[in-house]
């Protein structure tokens, strides 16, 4: 705890960003292995609700292909993607 105060104190705090997370797993088999998808459903305060796929599989490919095929399965599109994080988003909307 001594690491994490002293760090607080070093950087200081641009801005709270709070958010409600609620999180999924989903196995799936492939020709590559087992690959496991991890869903985070976030409630970001200010700025609305956000999915983030998350993959773990195979480290040696990056899984792009699997990722967009998910995501289209939910009901997704590339145009749904958003770049950046949640601080970066708050402050962009901030100016």
């Amino acid at each position: 705890k001594e690491d994490t105060i002293s760090i607080r104190d070093f950087y200081p705090e641009l801005i709270r960003v709070k958010k409600d997370r609620k999180r999924f797993c989903l196995e799936h088999k492939s020709l590559d292995g087992d690959i496991v998808f991890t869903l985070h459903l976030d409630k970001v305060e200010g700025l609305g609700l956000f999915t983030e796929i998350r993959i773990r599989g195979n480290p040696e490919k990056t899984h792009t292909e699997e990722l967009l095929r998910l995501a289209s399965e939910f009901g997704f599109s590339p145009k749904d993607i958003v770049e950046g994080s949640y601080l970066a988003l708050v402050l962009r909307d901030r100016k």
